[in-house]
């Protein structure tokens, strides 16, 4: 395995690269614009020695232009989160039934815009691993995890043209196990294997 890929060596440069940035503690703090402010969580889980990302599959909903997708834990932010980890760690509690706790948050990316014009703030947490999930099914259909060595290797990425996004194409994943990543839950992958191959 890479050593980039070890927990410890993740862990290392994540502190490192929260450190380096003298602007995440900004980071932390929710516009006053709120209706178009969102947080997903990035939960970083060690599955069979392999450190792993858990995804989220989004329940068919007609009515949601997300619908079928696959995604981080996360959403809107509500008028009591006092900032984004609260927002992200409130969202996965309702989603999956993980409580994560702020000890457990490694820090946080760049913000990123959806194409619903919605800004996300993707926060980091090492999560223990296995737990009993509770998927709330209105919203969820199921969740998985996809080794980081598979998202790293490039031979897994692909690119597609897809309508109504501002850029036209988007970052595509080859299908892992019946599933398919891309679009923002991609690039958002994009920024944290950026990061880790420092």
């Amino acid at each position: 395995m890479h050593k980039q890929l070890l927990l410890s060596n993740v862990l290392e440069t994540l502190q490192l690269y929260q450190e380096s940035h003298t602007d995440t503690e900004a980071w932390l703090n929710i516009p006053e614009e709120r209706a178009k402010s969102a947080a997903v969580l990035l939960p970083l889980v060690t599955v069979e020695g392999q450190l792993s990302l858990l995804f989220i599959e989004r329940a068919t909903n007609p009515n949601d232009m997300h619908s079928g997708q696959i995604a981080f834990p996360g959403g809107k932010v509500e008028k009591n989160d006092k900032d984004f980890i609260e927002t992200a760690i409130r969202e996965t509690r309702e989603e999956i039934g993980i409580d994560v706790d702020v000890s457990e948050v490694l820090g946080l990316l760049p913000m990123k815009l959806s194409r619903n014009a919605y800004q996300v703030r993707p926060v980091i947490a090492c999560v223990s691993w296995p737990q009993d999930l509770v998927l709330q099914t209105a919203e969820v259909a199921s969740a998985f995890t996809i080794p980081l060595r598979w998202l790293v290797d490039q031979t897994n990425l692909d690119s597609a043209t897809v309508l109504g996004l501002p850029e036209g194409v988007t970052t595509v994943y080859k299908e892992y196990k019946g599933h398919r990543v891309w679009g923002l839950t991609a690039k958002i992958i994009e920024e944290l294997l950026k990061i880790l191959s420092r």
